[in-house]
């Protein structure tokens, strides 16, 4: 059935109040053994898991609001990810990025917020617990409503009226009824083509909650250290990806045409997607 009240946009959720206008933010999240365990993830409306150099993943985390959390540990910017960026209209917030990276945000026009160039100065803090124990690159994180508050003071935070508030999503209360076989515990793998090796992370059926928890290496990846991360639908596109410099930079081609997994209340069907242009979301 279709809301007639407001719901959040990203996720199907009903919300006291409509946001649907509001401009998301899609923050860089480091995904390395010694970043873990996150900040903040499990506030996020979507998370997109990729393959980085080095065949670990990242992760980009999109929020409706950031005011009201603090995100971590945040890692610096690709290009694929930047593409997915616009899909959303969002604002950008990570910390350096490859030079390919860099220069899509000066082409393409993003609402940038860098860790490295100062941007939104007091929003960036250096975890004490964690400087000192870890490598300095795993230890930043962002204050949700610094971020906020210089987004609202240097960018546009609300879509232009032609833009698609929906992002080309719907909502069924009964999604599960479209799949067709069983998906309680499932692993995705990220192939690179660094020693023809590859990463993986493990989907775990919680049937109580009606949701996925995410598996890295066998330990559960959390929010802290004990907040499970709830998923309540898993999408797995498959996308052409090649190595393109001896650092193992990854290209990735997110438009045209693909196949893919689509996993829900235990259950999964196989899908097909397509993307017209950067502007475009998946469909």
């Amino acid at each position: 059935p279709e809301y007639t009240s407001p719901f959040n946009v990203l996720t199907g959720e009903p919300v006291d109040e409509d946001t649907s206008a509001a401009r998301p933010y899609c923050v860089m999240i480091n995904n390395h053994a010694a970043a873990r365990p996150c900040k903040g993830l499990s506030n996020a409306s979507i998370v997109y898991e990729a393959l980085v150099e080095g065949c670990i993943t990242r992760m980009m985390a999109v929020f409706n609001d950031i005011s009201t959390t603090d995100v971590g540990y945040i890692r610096s910017a690709r290009p694929y990810y930047i593409s997915l960026v616009q899909s959303y209209d969002a604002i950008y917030v990570h910390c350096g990025g490859s030079t390919q990276a860099r220069s899509d945000i000066s082409n393409y026009g993003i609402a940038d917020i860098d860790a490295t160039w100062g941007h939104a100065g007091s929003a960036w803090v250096r975890d004490p617990d964690r400087v000192g124990r870890v490598s300095y690159e795993h230890t930043l994180y962002a204050k949700g409503a610094e971020i906020a508050k210089y987004a609202q003071a240097n960018f546009r935070t609300e879509h232009k009226s032609s833009f698609d508030t929906t992002y080309g999503l719907s909502f069924s209360d009964d999604a599960v009824s479209q799949c067709t076989k069983d998906s309680k515990d499932f692993t995705v793998y990220y192939y690179g083509k660094q020693n023809g090796s590859n990463t993986s992370t493990q989907f775990k059926y919680d049937s109580a909650k009606n949701c996925y928890h995410p598996y890295i290496k066998g330990v559960e990846y959390t929010d802290g250290d004990s907040t499970h991360i709830d998923f309540a639908n898993v999408i797995i596109l498959n996308v052409a990806t090649k190595t393109v410099d001896g650092k193992g930079h990854q290209e990735m081609n997110l438009v045209g045409n693909g196949s893919g997994f689509f996993c829900t209340g235990g259950k999964y069907v196989e899908i097909k997607w397509s993307r017209a242009d950067r502007a475009d979301n998946f469909h």
